[in-house]
């Protein structure tokens, strides 16, 4: 419980220090929570039974259908695969540097922070696996 009170304290500070609309869908905190590199770990449920709209529509193909959130879950887990046994000093733990790593021995398009925020939600994912 107690840390439930200082993550709702931290992410109220932070909102107050910025400037938003009065009126906002769950989709607009759901979205801003997500910039600041936290995970809401219900989306998926919430995104599957038609709660919020999903907050990412990455397109799957040249249809411009987004893709299924268990195809996405499916894709991080190949990457968080790969990448753990394919780059030398990759640790999901660290995201940051081990976006670093990544981008030092790819030629991967994406920024670190675009990169590391990936890899966060891959190892939450995976971590989220091995306990249920």
């Amino acid at each position: 419980m107690m840390f439930a009170q200082l993550l709702q304290s931290e992410l109220l500070r932070i909102w107050e220090s910025g400037n938003h609309p009065s009126h906002n869908p769950p989709k607009y905190y759901v979205d801003w929570v997500q910039s600041k590199g936290y995970v809401v770990p219900w989306l998926d449920w919430a995104e599957e039974n038609g709660l919020i709209p999903s907050t990412e529509t990455p397109r799957g193909d040249s249809t411009g259908k987004p893709i299924n959130p268990r195809t996405r879950n499916n894709y991080l887990r190949l990457i968080m695969l790969l990448a753990m046994h394919g780059i030398p000093g990759f640790d999901p733990r660290k995201p940051y540097e081990a976006a670093k790593a990544m981008k030092e021995i790819t030629e991967i398009n994406l920024d670190e922070k675009t990169l590391a925020g990936y890899i966060r939600e891959a190892y939450e994912l995976q971590s989220k696996e091995r306990i249920e």
